[in-house]
């Protein structure tokens, strides 16, 4: 299993619209077409803080990295993005990180 970690910090200011497009866009529509599996959304306590980060899972790199491709292509989310980018972009920059399972089968009691 593929976990990918990814961290979206707002352009000053645009941190509410960019995690609504996420939240009402992306999350619910976009990454269940494309085999996306959202684990996790998370948002900093303090409200002056402008990132949302979110835990994805793949069953492999290939299956990642096919999901990926199939999202950026996808012409729906291209309207999205190109909609609530109206007034200037919404994303300043972002981090990703690819973890696999270093302890595959690993139980702990």
């Amino acid at each position: 299993m593929i976990y990918e970690i990814r961290t979206y910090n707002a352009v000053k200011g645009r941190a509410a619209a960019m995690r609504n497009r996420f939240l009402a866009h992306v999350a619910k529509t976009c990454f269940p077409r494309h085999g996306i599996d959202l684990v996790a959304v998370f948002t900093p306590q303090d409200v002056s803080d402008e990132r949302l980060v979110y835990v994805t899972r793949f069953p492999s790199e290939q299956a990642r990295a096919a999901a990926w491709q199939s999202f950026s292509a996808d012409a729906d989310w291209a309207e999205v993005k190109k909609t609530s980018e109206a007034e200037g972009p919404l994303l300043e920059s972002q981090e990703i990180c690819i973890l696999t399972s270093a302890m595959a089968g690993l139980v702990l009691s």
